[in-house]
């Protein structure tokens, strides 16, 4: 693997860190596994591209979100992991005629349900108790209180090995925590649809 990051390295990435051997504890809310040999974080779409077709028919690797619900296997991992970094996590307004936010697939839903109710926005209050990222979310279509994810989503960006595609959400088939989003396909950002309340 070592050589593999070493080839990694040389390519024109403008903000991506790689870092070695870190203890899984610290990605996984079970604190279970072997040690992460490395982890590829990247905090922009144009290096993930780079990334994922650099990887593709090279070496197998993992997408790593929030780390809830995973459980590192006790054996040295034999490829590297993949997250997205700060630079997608963020929430903004998009449209506020339509009640619109984009949200980066690196938000934690929790924070991100907290404070979209403090700016008065309804429609996401069933995140407030779960432990994911927002692009998490949208590919298993989380939820709690008869309520899911899928209710407010627009549209959902993503990144391949061949570029960015935009999915908007009547393209989109949701289940009871899963979707058809192509597993090869990294959510990097949706947008979506909520009530203005008062407080």
């Amino acid at each position: 693997m070592k050589s593999l990051i070493a080839d990694l390295k040389k390519l024109d990435l403008i903000d991506t860190s790689i870092q070695k051997n870190l203890p899984s504890k610290r990605f996984s809310t079970f604190g279970l596994g072997a040690d992460i040999p490395y982890l590829i974080e990247c905090n922009n779409s144009d290096d993930g591209v780079k990334i994922l077709d650099f990887l593709h028919g090279r070496s197998k690797f993992y997408t790593l979100g929030n780390g809830s619900n995973i459980i590192f296997p006790d054996e040295e991992l034999t490829y590297p992991l993949f997250k997205l970094g700060r630079g997608f996590n963020y929430h903004q307004i998009y449209n506020e005629n339509e009640d619109q936010f984009s949200i980066g697939a690196a938000t934690p839903i929790m924070s991100l349900s907290r404070a979209l109710s403090d700016l008065s926005y309804s429609g996401l209050e069933f995140a407030a108790g779960i432990p994911a990222t927002f692009g998490g979310a949208c590919f298993m279509n989380a939820g709690a209180h008869n309520h899911s994810t899928s209710e407010i989503i627009s549209s959902i960006t993503t990144i391949s090995r061949y570029g960015s595609t935009t999915i908007n959400r009547s393209s989109i088939d949701y289940e009871y925590r899963k979707s058809n989003i192509n597993k090869e396909h990294i959510i990097t950002e949706a947008i979506i649809k909520l009530t203005k309340k008062n407080k």
